[in-house]
């Protein structure tokens, strides 16, 4: 059977232990956090720091045929690629694909790019605008703006206000696009 090292517990973790189990792998959690939530829905449970390095978490890694990193964090990925290379370990992770998807200003360049529809960004458009940080996940920090001024004084009072869009709120549902693969084969 497949073994995947999920690092990472909380909702991608968890998307991805679910998946793993779905697809028949069987899935390794590594979390530094013993109540991280996916730890209810993995195979095994693996609780470490990454950043350490510790002799444990090695090993538990090489009882993985490949490593899953379910989070947005730098350090750890950085740690996860040094610990990969230096243990001949299989690291399921793009780190230039990476620095563009982990940006909405960067995913949303490439997007219009390639002729993809996305909002306008502020001043450009009209309210209601959705203000979000470029670099978090999914809905966190995000708010609502209902006019120019409210932008305007959102992105005056914060702390670095270039991390920020401010963009046209767009009624309806919203998608996520999730991609797996290696070179010449991808799965969405």
């Amino acid at each position: 059977m497949i073994s995947v090292a999920v690092i990472g517990g909380r909702l991608q973790g968890t998307e991805a232990v679910y998946l793993a189990k779905k697809a028949g792998y069987r899935s390794l959690l590594v979390d530094k956090d013993p109540k991280a939530p996916a730890g209810g829905f993995c195979d095994e449970n693996g609780v470490f720091d990454v950043l350490k390095k510790e002799k444990g978490l090695i090993d538990f890694l090489k009882r993985a045929d490949f490593i899953l990193p379910a989070l947005e964090n730098d350090e750890v990925h950085k740690a996860l690629i040094e610990i990969a290379e230096e243990n001949g370990l299989i690291l399921a992770f793009d780190a230039e694909a990476y620095a563009i998807t982990s940006s909405k200003i960067k995913s949303d360049k490439l997007m219009r790019e390639y002729g993809i529809p996305a909002p306008r960004y502020f001043p450009e458009c009209e309210g209601p605008y959705i203000l979000k940080p470029s670099g978090e996940s999914g809905s966190s920090g995000v708010s609502r703006a209902e006019d120019a001024d409210e932008v305007r004084r959102f992105l005056n009072e914060a702390v670095n206000p270039g991390n920020w869009i401010a963009e046209e709120y767009l009624e309806g549902p919203s998608y996520s696009i999730e991609i797996i693969g290696s070179p010449g084969m991808y799965r969405t």
